[in-house]
């Protein structure tokens, strides 16, 4: 597995914006098994801010997420064919309020976020999948959206970075889309 990490940050006394692009591919083998993806994502995040105080911002937030591969099902009788590069991928761009009340610590919440769903590959497409209506590549969605960014440096070099992304649709608020990631 590899992973790197790319960031491009800029803070000035009234304002910051925040530049990350995470990409990470591996495989595995185990047992008498063909090798698998195990880590395949592209992610790449901007947030500009305005300080209002200390621990709160005016933002904006662009996220993207896809992947490099073709990815698959495996069950005990077959394999079956799930995603590819931009099948699917995710655009969200949102306006919001960026509360730090910790070093490390980031909750940035949307009550305007606007969601791009793609599947360009014409067999997932024609299957609906993703969300995106059967033999359609794109699905707009508005909503709220959540995204909590948790990072801490240990004693010897031991880093933990979680994030979690939460989307809910004004159509259906019930049905919260979940993206939590932990390294």
């Amino acid at each position: 597995t590899s992973i790197i990490s790319l960031y491009a940050n800029k803070k000035l006394s009234t304002s910051t914006w925040e530049n990350n692009l995470d990409l990470g591919s591996g495989t595995q083998k185990l047992d008498n098994k063909d090798f698998r993806k195990s880590e395949d994502r592209i992610e790449l995040n901007s947030k500009y801010g305005r300080k209002i105080n200390d621990k709160l911002n005016y933002s904006a937030l662009l996220n993207f997420r896809s992947q490099f591969a073709q990815g698959f099902n495996y069950t005990d009788t077959s394999v079956i064919y799930v995603s590819n590069i931009m099948a699917p991928s995710f655009t969200s761009a949102s306006v919001g309020l960026d509360y730090r009340p910790l070093d490390g610590l980031s909750i940035y919440f949307s009550p305007f976020t606007s969601k791009i769903t793609t599947v360009f590959d014409d067999q997932l497409s024609k299957q609906g999948a993703y969300g995106v209506d059967s033999g359609k590549t794109i699905r707009y969605e508005l909503g709220a959206s959540t995204s909590i960014k948790y990072q801490k440096i240990f004693k010897n070099n031991i880093q933990l970075r979680s994030k979690l992304d939460l989307f809910a649709n004004f159509e259906n608020v019930q049905a919260i889309d979940i993206n939590w990631e932990n390294l």
